[in-house]
């Protein structure tokens, strides 16, 4: 029985000497996290900073190995001032970046608010977003472009340019 009390006091001690060693140790990575993490705070141009939390995060999640599989992200909402998707296939394509639309206004209505809504050959329709005092004709032929914010301008030769968007 004597014997086994040095071995006990001996397995306490190591015990306790490697539990202060850890704690000692988390100690010294959570001081060179607080570094790391203050350091990226100091980063003036937000992309920058924005990366290096993100080396950051990466590095103390999994040991600075690329993630396996990246979350999938919803696909983006469309816009109201985006083309709607053709219910069929003989319906004409909204303008793109590379390709405007160019068609003939069939029939022209104006609403309550005085914004236009233009009926074109090719089955689409248009409504002013920012109606003007310009007066449209039936038959003109008209370019549709897309900007470079993602709106789209409706362009008649003789009359000012406006901002449209696709009800149809």
């Amino acid at each position: 029985m004597r014997d086994s009390a040095p071995i006990r006091s001996l397995l306490l001690m190591t015990l306790l000497s490697a539990s202060a060693f850890s704690a000692a140790s988390e100690a010294r990575q959570d001081a060179a996290l607080r570094a790391q993490l203050r350091a990226c705070l100091e980063v003036p141009n937000a992309l920058r900073r924005l990366d290096c939390f993100d080396r950051l995060a990466r590095d103390t999640v999994n040991g600075g190995q690329p993630v396996a599989s990246a979350p999938s992200l919803p696909p983006p909402q469309a816009r109201s001032d985006e083309a709607r998707p053709p219910s069929s296939s003989t319906r004409a394509p909204a303008p793109t970046a590379n390709r405007d639309v160019q068609s003939r206004v069939t029939r022209l209505e104006q609403r309550p608010r005085g914004e236009w809504v233009f009926h074109l050959q090719n089955g689409q329709i248009w409504t002013e977003i920012e109606p003007g005092r310009t007066r449209y004709e039936e038959g003109a032929e008209v370019r549709i472009s897309r900007t470079l914010f993602g709106s789209y301008m409706l362009s008649i030769k003789g009359f000012r340019a406006t901002r449209v968007r696709r009800l149809e």
